[in-house]
């Protein structure tokens, strides 16, 4: 599990990694990292989105 929710209640994590997602789940994930992750002017910022599916098609 991502070092991003080690500060978060473990009722915010059970309920952003739960399945199926949806709408709202992606609005309260947004809040939450605009509430934890802090970026800095000049400082690199990665990030990682793993999905879970057989085929993704980009267009």
């Amino acid at each position: 599990m991502s070092s991003f929710f080690l500060d978060y209640q473990k009722k915010e994590k059970d309920y952003v990694c739960k399945s199926p997602w949806t709408e709202e789940i992606g609005k309260t994930m947004n809040r939450l990292v605009r509430e934890k992750l802090k970026v800095k002017k000049g400082r690199p910022f990665f990030g990682t989105v793993i999905l879970n599916y057989d085929l993704v098609i980009l267009s």
